[in-house]
């Protein structure tokens, strides 16, 4: 375009960014923002957070954190949208613990993360052999009433976590607890197989 003696706008610039994300080429997505900022283009929330979410999904966290802290350093306030692909980005790259740093500053400037991050939290603590804090999760979820119903595609992850928690000596008393009082929809449950105190299914 700038061959041609076009000079491409941010919004242009950010249209291109995410068309190389959305085809995986990461590499080159970041050349381009290099170009970009050379150009003396000033990259809006909206480029940092194409760009960070592009580096999470490709696997790379490290340099999404760089950019996630450029993008501080130039006074660009992130959306509710960028902190929620950020802490599932984390999440999703085994990084719960700095995944729940990014929830808690996002609830301090009182942004409300969805269903979505919830769950991606709960997983990846899951994964990360953290049982408690995922019980935590699941416990802040129900308070929030951003427990999935039966129609929700988070579901079955959620399901499959409870299972799980269940069966960990460190928060099968609080699952169950969570059961008996209700707070956790039984019949969403009804073939997660887990027991009583008597042995019988839940």
């Amino acid at each position: 375009m700038a061959e041609e003696g076009f000079q491409p706008d941010i919004v242009a610039y950010s249209a291109c960014l995410d068309g190389l994300i959305k085809i995986q080429e990461v590499d080159q997505a970041l050349k381009l923002f290099q170009d970009m900022c050379a150009q003396e283009r000033e990259p809006n929330a909206i480029t940092y957070s194409t760009l960070i979410n592009g580096l999470c999904n490709a696997g790379r966290p490290d340099d999404a954190l760089v950019l996630w802290n450029e993008m501080g350093r130039k006074g660009c306030t992130p959306s509710s949208i960028a902190y929620m692909a950020f802490i599932h980005g984390l999440s999703n790259c085994g990084r719960p613990n700095e995944a729940l740093v990014y929830l808690r500053e996002m609830e301090e400037r009182e942004m409300k993360p969805d269903t979505y991050v919830y769950v991606a939290l709960l997983s990846a603590f899951l994964v990360d052999s953290n049982p408690p804090l995922a019980f935590e999760i699941l416990q802040e979820m129900v308070d929030k009433g951003k427990f999935p119903d039966l129609h929700d595609k988070n579901h079955i992850s959620v399901r499959n976590a409870i299972l799980k928690l269940s069966e960990d000596a460190r928060t099968c008393s609080s699952i169950k607890n969570l059961l008996a009082k209700g707070s956790i929809p039984s019949a969403s449950l009804s073939v997660t197989g887990i027991k009583d105190g008597d042995g019988a299914a839940i």
